[in-house]
């Protein structure tokens, strides 16, 4: 509903505005939010800055659900609530979203290539008939099997979402 909305949007502003009042310049928190309504059947997506998210949609295609938003923390007042925007999807049979740190696709081997977004799309799109967990063992080993005993100086968190 708008009223949702509206608060959702106000709430990271005012998170925005906490954090550049209370962190010296330069830093800032990257954020990624969904909100699923099971009754409604359908998913609203806000990111500040993060990375976008890999969808595979119930037509077999993979693409990136990518709204608009900065970082919060990088600025303080309205140009955050100008920028941010929603993205809203119905929650069809078939349908992955695939919610991921930038360590995922910036891990790098002994080499210094990057694992990369499209290893992570054959990966998903190899394996989405699996479970959520499923597939994200097989992300996670995949990506292992690339760095190999590389060191790697990122988090690496994944949140899996599948429609069944």
């Amino acid at each position: 509903t708008a009223t949702t909305e509206i608060y959702t949007l106000s709430l990271h502003r005012r998170s925005s505005d906490l954090f550049y009042e209370n962190v010296e310049r330069g830093r800032f928190i990257s954020m990624i939010y969904a909100i699923v309504d099971l009754k409604e059947m359908k998913i609203k997506i806000a990111r500040a800055g993060h990375n976008p998210i890999i969808f595979h949609d119930d037509a077999g295609n993979i693409n990136l659900i990518n709204p608009d938003g900065i970082a919060l923390g990088l600025e303080k007042g309205p140009l955050f609530s100008k920028v941010i925007t929603e993205h809203e999807e119905n929650l069809n049979p078939g349908k992955t979203f695939i919610f991921y740190t930038d360590g995922f696709s910036e891990a790098v081997n002994k080499k210094g290539e990057e694992y990369g977004l499209e290893r992570m799309f054959d990966v998903a799109r190899n394996y989405n008939q699996y479970s959520a967990t499923q597939l994200q063992d097989k992300l996670i080993e995949d990506i292992n099997k690339f760095i190999g005993k590389a060191k790697q100086h990122d988090d690496m968190t994944m949140v899996i979402l599948k429609i069944r």
